[in-house]
């Protein structure tokens, strides 16, 4: 069964390179991410525009199981079992879409850190960029492009919402 996706049509022209996804997911491993983390959520993406090249797709950098990849929005959304939420980068950081988009696309490619990712439901981890999971893959932008300032530990979804440096969430699906 498709979603609909009304709210993401009306939303789409708003969304910009640099802005945050926020997924909830109805899977087995999503619930596990969810209990063991005590939070609602269990994964994390960015929005990435090519205007140069297509003026109305948006697409979505995030780590998966096959590593950091490049899809595009509608398609993830319409076939997600779950719950999306749109974060838009803060007013003040506009100037850091460029960066971390740059960042983001350096990226691609790089494994998903699956002892990671098991070892942050017990606790957390530090960040590092030689194999990374969603939340840690987010940071890693943000942090490079001059958005945050590093941490010793690994960022988990369930901080997206509250960062400083993205606005308030809005339901795609």
């Amino acid at each position: 069964m498709e979603n609909s996706l009304d709210h993401y049509t009306y939303r789409r022209e708003f969304m910009k390179t640099g802005d945050f996804l926020v997924w909830k997911s109805n899977s087995m491993i999503g619930w596990l991410i969810q209990k063991f983390t005590r939070s609602n959520v269990n994964h994390v993406g960015m929005v990435i525009r090519f205007a140069q090249f297509d003026s109305v797709r948006v697409f979505t950098l995030e780590a998966l199981e096959h590593g950091i990849v490049l899809r595009a929005l509608s398609d993830r959304l319409r076939n997600h079992k779950g719950q999306c939420w749109w974060h838009p980068l803060h007013l003040d950081f506009q100037d850091k879409r460029f960066a971390m988009g740059m960042v983001a696309l350096s990226l691609v490619g790089t494994k998903y850190d699956y002892g990671s990712i098991f070892k942050q439901t017990l606790g957390r981890v530090s960040a590092e960029a030689t194999r990374l999971f969603c939340s840690e893959y987010g940071q890693i932008i943000a942090t490079r492009a001059g958005v945050m300032k590093k941490t010793r530990t690994a960022l988990q979804p369930r901080d997206y919402p509250f960062l400083k440096w993205l606005s308030h969430g809005r339901t795609l699906i």
